[in-house]
């Protein structure tokens, strides 16, 4: 079965104030190398909402078939400095499984042989 995550967020304006190069650089010193630890397990897709939507910034859209990995790239994520520093809030997380209409009673009935 293959979970999908959606977390919303919301940039702080100290992140904001950063220049891209700034921004760039952090994100390649805290963010990136945590998503690369779990890249073959949750996959992963950053989207730019600003735009569209009032009430968050950005979104993140990951995929995996083991919760326990996306429970932990969660836990490490909020002990990066992205978050810990207040660069960044985690809005809303929902969680979904596709065409779950099909795929439970599938596993249900696997289940009970």
């Amino acid at each position: 079965m293959t979970y999908t995550i959606l977390l919303t967020l919301e940039f702080a304006p100290s992140w904001l104030a950063l220049s891209r190069d700034e921004r760039k650089s952090y994100r390649g010193a805290h963010v990136l190398p945590i998503f690369g630890k779990y890249a073959d397990r949750v996959g992963a897709r950053l989207f730019d909402n600003e735009s569209f939507h009032a009430d968050f910034s950005d979104s993140i859209l990951l995929e995996t078939e083991h919760l326990e990995y996306y429970f932990l790239l969660a836990e490490e994520l909020r002990d990066c400095p992205l978050l810990t520093e207040g660069h960044v809030r985690v809005l809303e997380s929902f969680i979904s499984v596709e065409n779950g209409f099909r795929t439970v009673p599938e596993a249900a009935a696997a289940l009970a042989r």
